[in-house]
């Protein structure tokens, strides 16, 4: 398909066509890429546009560009980097549809006690530079070891302690972007 040319487009009635305006006010909010009446994201070597979600205007918004970010994210990362085949479609019948894959886990709490044992295992036992494959095998074996064992003691603490620490965690300066250069003279032809 060459350049600026339509891609096919399903009807969009009267009341889905708030959706996506609501939708690509989120996604120009958010920085994405609208282009055609479509919001677009990609990964891994693609380009795929991103449906509104059913509903979408009826979000309240303040929380519509939040709720954008969410799902064009997870949807990004999830399916359009990771599916097979027709990959467009699969994004949007995602979310459409509400067709995601398995999630992992997302159990905070268990999440933080194994980080903060693999931490603290680290400290004491540190891998070195350039770990050996054996080594790092050891290593990982020691941290499920020592999960398993100090998971009664320890496990309600680290939680506590990741709690406290969500509410004094010290301000940082923002991190600022390069500007781009005016002059053109070290572009290289591509």
């Amino acid at each position: 398909m060459a350049h600026g040319q339509n891609v096919e487009r399903l009807p969009v009635d009267e009341k889905t066509s708030s959706d996506v305006e609501a939708w690509k006010v989120a996604a120009a909010g958010r920085k994405y890429r609208i282009h055609d009446g479509k919001v677009w994201s990609g990964g891994a070597g693609m380009l795929f546009s991103l449906d509104p979600v059913p509903g979408f205007a009826s979000l309240p918004a303040a929380v519509q560009p939040l709720v954008f970010q969410s799902v064009a994210q997870f949807v990004t990362n999830r399916v359009g980097q990771t599916a097979e085949g027709d990959v467009q479609a699969a994004v949007s019948k995602a979310i459409v549809e509400g067709t995601m894959p398995s999630a992992n886990t997302n159990d905070a709490f268990e999440r933080h006690y194994l980080t903060t044992v693999a931490d603290r295992v680290s400290a004491v036992r540190p891998l070195g530079d350039k770990p050996s494959a054996d080594a790092k095998a050891e290593h990982e074996k020691i941290i499920a070891a020592t999960a398993i064992k100090n998971r009664d003691a320890k496990f309600d603490t680290f939680i506590a302690e990741g709690i406290a620490a969500s509410r004094s965690k010290p301000v940082t300066e923002k991190k600022r972007k390069p500007k781009a250069a005016a002059n053109t003279d070290a572009a290289i032809e591509i």
